[in-house]
């Protein structure tokens, strides 16, 4: 194998590991802004909802009177 092909095969693998690890760093820095405002939101829908109903402890009553707080039974 000549010198130049060697030297292209090692060009072309470097460029394709140096645009894998580039876009592999993209995906997980999309993956934690995705799951920033899945979190942000979820908490939101909680504030928002238990305000609505008229506390969190309205919430608490309302799931108790409805036997709503059995997690593991």
């Amino acid at each position: 194998m000549h010198l130049l092909s060697q030297f292209k095969m090692f060009h072309h693998l470097s460029l394709f590991l140096f645009c894998h690890q580039g876009g592999l760093k993209a995906v997980i820095w999309t993956d934690v802004f995705q799951s920033t405002i899945m979190v942000a939101g979820l908490i939101v829908v909680v504030i928002v909802g238990s305000i609505e109903v008229g506390g969190f402890a309205r919430v608490w009553q309302i799931n108790k009177e409805f036997d709503r707080l059995n997690f593991f039974e």
